[in-house]
C-alpha cells in the first residue's frame, strides 16, 4: 500500500476553516494543493458525520505521495489555521505564540501499535517533532473506532508531529496491521459503544433513556457547550472514563480543548452535549454542575457558551470580552445552584 492511498486526517474548529478558506473560499484550497503537490479536502457539510457538525468541528484530509509533500500541506493549512489576528495599525507581535493544540484523528487499532512497548514509540515521535503528543482518552464522539492525538507544541512542531504519525500509520498498513476500511467514518448513535471483546463489534447499553435517545438523536442538531478548567475536565472524565461513560447513555459528551480566546489565565477545556434532545442535554448538564460541586477546588460559576450569531438574541448577562475578542462563541457565566438546570 502506497503512502498516498492513506489519509492524514486533522481536526479543525469552525474559526480555523475560515482563516484556512479567507476571503478567496476554495480558491485559497486550490493554491495550497498547487503550492504543496499534495490534495487537500475539507470536510464540511453531508459529507461530515452529524457528530462533527454539532460541535462545529471539521475534518481537514490530506493525500501525499510522499513526507515532503505532506509536510508543505500540513504547514500551509496550520500556518493559516494559527494565524494571529492583526488589528488594524497594530504592530505585529515580536515572536508566534509558544504553544498551539492540534488533534490528529487515527483509527483506533493503530493505538497500542503507535505507543509501542513500554511507551517507546511514542516516546520516540515526542523527540523527533519536539512536540508533546499524546492519546486523548476515549474513541471520537459519535464516531465508531477512531482516537484522537492530541499535540502540543509550535506550529513547525505540530506539522512534524502529525506526519510523523501519519508515517507510522503506513508503515502499520505495509505489514498488515492497518487497511483503508479502518479509516471509514461510521456514525454511532447514542446507546451504542463499542464492545472490545467483541472485535469491535457495536452492542445496546440497554432499554429505558438510552434506547429513546438513540431513536431520537437521528433528528437532534442542537449542541450544549460548557467551559470548564482543564482539572475540572480530569475530574468529569473519571478514572479510565467511568464518569464520562455514565453520562453517554443519556447522551454525547465530549471533551476538548478550548480556543485561544477562552482559555484567557488558564487552560480550559469544552465539554459538549449533544445527539439528543435538549431536555436530555440539560440533564446531563445539570448532572456535569452536580458533580463538579464535589471537586476539591471547585469554581464557584457555570460557564456556558453560544454561537457568536446568537448573541443579539441573548438575554443581559453575556461575557462582553468575549464578544470583543471575536470569539466563535460567546460566553455567558451563572452562578451555580443544586436543583435548579441552569437557563440559556
Amino acid at each position: 500500500m502506497n503512502a498516498s492511498d492513506l489519509p492524514c486526517r486533522i481536526l479543525l474548529s469552525d474559526r480555523q476553516v475560515r482563516q484556512v478558506l479567507g476571503d478567496r473560499g476554495e480558491e485559497s484550497l486550490k493554491r495550497l494543493r498547487m503550492g504543496s503537490g499534495a490534495n487537500i479536502q475539507l470536510l464540511r457539510g453531508p459529507l461530515l458525520p452529524a457528530a462533527f457538525r454539532a460541535r462545529d468541528e471539521f475534518l481537514a484530509v490530506f493525500w501525499a505521495d510522499d513526507g515532503a509533500r505532506l509536510r508543505r500541506a500540513l504547514s500551509g493549512v496550520l500556518e493559516k489555521a494559527f494565524a494571529t489576528r492583526q488589528v488594524a495599525g497594530a504592530a505585529p507581535p515580536a515572536e508566534p505564540a509558544a504553544t498551539r493544540v492540534l488533534e490528529v484523528m487515527i483509527p483506533e487499532v493503530a493505538c497500542r501499535h503507535l505507543i509501542g512497548a513500554r511507551g517507546d514509540r511514542i516516546k520516540l515521535l515526542r523527540e523527533e517533532s519536539a512536540c508533546e503528543i499524546h492519546l486523548s482518552p476515549g474513541n471520537v464522539a459519535g464516531i465508531a473506532a477512531q482516537r484522537r492525538v492530541k499535540c502540543n507544541g509550535s506550529v513547525a512542531s505540530l506539522v512534524e508531529a502529525a506526519a510523523r504519525v501519519h508515517e507510522v500509520l503506513v508503515e502499520f498498513a505495509e505489514i498488515g496491521i492497518l487497511s483503508l476500511r479502518h479509516f471509514d467514518l461510521q456514525e454511532v448513535t447514542v446507546g451504542e459503544q463499542e464492545d472490545p471483546a467483541v472485535n469491535g463489534s457495536r452492542r445496546p447499553l440497554g432499554a429505558g433513556l438510552a434506547g429513546i435517545a438513540r431513536r431520537e438523536a437521528r433528528n437532534a442538531r442542537v449542541a450544549v457547550r460548557q467551559l470548564v478548567v482543564a482539572e475540572e475536565c480530569g475530574w468529569l472524565i473519571g478514572k479510565r472514563g467511568n464518569k464520562i461513560q455514565k453520562l453517554r447513555e443519556l447522551a454525547l459528551v465530549a471533551t476538548r480543548d478550548g480556543d485561544e480566546e477562552l482559555c484567557q489565565d488558564r487552560p480550559r477545556s469544552v465539554v459538549e452535549i449533544f445527539g439528543a434532545t435538549m431536555s436530555k442535554c440539560l440533564c446531563v448538564l445539570q448532572l456535569i454542575v452536580d458533580d463538579l460541586e464535589l471537586f476539591p477546588e471547585v469554581v464557584p460559576i457555570t460557564s456556558l457558551l453560544l454561537p457568536k450569531n446568537l448573541a443579539p438574541f441573548a438575554p443581559i448577562g453575556f461575557d462582553e470580552a468575549a464578544r470583543r475578542a471575536g470569539c466563535d462563541a460567546s460566553l455567558r457565566e451563572t452562578p451555580r445552584e443544586r436543583g435548579n438546570p441552569p437557563s440559556w
